[in-house]
């Protein structure tokens, strides 16, 4: 299926039997959110801080995109408690998936047909509010599991590890239905879902053997021309996120490189040699990647450049200005990990956010999508909040760019 932009998601439970591609996100975007809420416990094999509670919908930018899509604050409210009690009392196991009466019978249909899958989806989503009950949240999750689209069956899989707070890293785990489906999705040919489901395989376990075919292996460093020997001292520069250093978008004679610079900065870095980080996912990795950044703007020579970051590429930004005097910084579908990740204000001139609705990849990462209020960094709802849902890399994307006049709010 091509994963197209959506402007108008479709509200659950209405999405539940529809199998179009507004309706699979729109699913996908919930079971992720079910993840997200239990992900207090979650284990994490990386030097990441555990947070100590559930983590609320408001808390992490939520809220409002999640009553578009039918889940009312008293609903959210309800998912919440039952994400609290789940935390207090985990009653499951990797065994209830195939034990369990309804899930067993839809594993003895041959055929398993779209309708069959959706009413059920939708009689236990009518039962999250309905019957307080928390073996709903994971029997949800195990239906759809069945679903005959694998970005949903991906979303459910990552929310599984999530709710039954379980190690990826145990080979029966891995192994496990939850497991391979993830894997499925990592090696998936569509970018959506390769995203999402690597995102959520490198939180889980970093350092898993199928991540390493998504990072480059070349230098963070090149060789080629230095800001000088272009005859112009580039004033800003693009980095990309974990991962997309192979990407063309962002690097010279790249379409999104082209129309930045053609439309925002005639100066922006053009050179042999723009900056590459490791694509690796992990705090460490980020702040190597900008001490590595630093050293090569002050390499090239670039005064207080502005910096143009997509997703960790943003963070990376963030994390620049600490030892080192900025210009602008655009933050660009960022996850927000504000406990770890900030600017130092003092360094830099201004910070603005530009993101989608319910980004697929940051709930995966299980990062914020909004910044605290008050926090210092611009994004007005109605401006810097695109009415493009879903989409992780939507926010490079020279269309949307142009749809929405991007280069006049930053």
């Amino acid at each position: 299926m091509a994963y197209e932009t959506i402007t108008t998601p479709t509200k659950l439970p209405d999405a539940f039997g529809l199998t179009d591609a507004s309706a699979v996100q729109s699913q996908a975007a919930f079971l992720l959110y079910l993840g997200v809420m239990n992900q207090s416990k979650t284990i994490i094999n990386q030097s990441f801080r555990k947070e100590t509670e559930c983590p609320n919908s408001d808390s992490r930018g939520l809220s409002e995109d999640l009553g578009v899509l039918g889940i009312t604050a008293e609903m959210q409210e309800s998912i919440q408690k039952d994400a609290e009690q789940n935390s207090n009392s985990r009653g499951f196991t990797l065994s209830f998936f195939s034990k369990d009466r309804e899930i067993r019978e839809l594993d003895d249909i041959s055929d398993i047909k779209d309708k069959q899958v959706g009413n059920l989806q939708t009689k236990l989503f009518n039962d999250l509010f309905d019957n307080s009950n928390p073996i709903t949240i994971p029997k949800l999750i195990a239906v759809s599991l069945h679903h005959p689209d694998l970005l949903v069956r991906v979303a459910a899989a990552i929310s599984g590890f999530d709710v039954l707070s379980i190690d990826f890293g145990s080979n029966s785990n891995a192994n496990s239905e939850l497991g391979k489906t993830i894997i499925d999705g990592v090696n998936s040919d569509d970018k959506l879902i390769q995203d999402v489901a690597a995102t959520a395989l490198a939180r889980l376990v970093s350092n898993h053997q199928k991540l390493a075919s998504l990072i480059s292996n070349s230098s963070a460093l090149g060789s080629g021309l230095t800001t000088k020997s272009q005859g112009t001292i580039a004033t800003s520069l693009l980095i990309h996120g974990t991962w997309a250093s192979k990407e063309k978008w962002w690097q010279p004679g790249g379409d999104f490189h082209n129309y930045y610079k053609k439309t925002c900065d005639h100066n922006l870095y053009s050179g042999y040699d723009p900056f590459k980080w490791s694509d690796h996912y992990s705090d460490s990795a980020r702040y190597e990647g900008a001490k590595e950044l630093v050293d090569w703007i002050i390499k090239n020579e670039l005064d207080a450049p502005d910096l143009i970051g997509h997703s960790h590429g943003a963070n990376i930004a963030m994390l620049a200005s600490h030892c080192h005097n900025m210009g602008r910084l655009v933050l660009l579908s960022c996850p927000v990990h504000w406990d770890k990740y900030k600017p130092d204000f003092k360094r830099v001139k201004k910070v603005v956010s530009i993101r989608v609705r319910m980004d697929l990849v940051i709930l995966a990462d299980g990062g914020g999508q909004r910044f605290p209020k008050g926090s210092g960094i611009v994004e007005n709802e109605s401006q810097h909040v695109l009415p493009v849902w879903f989409w992780h890399s939507k926010t490079h994307d020279e269309d949307i760019w142009k749809t929405y006049n991007i280069p006049s709010i930053i």
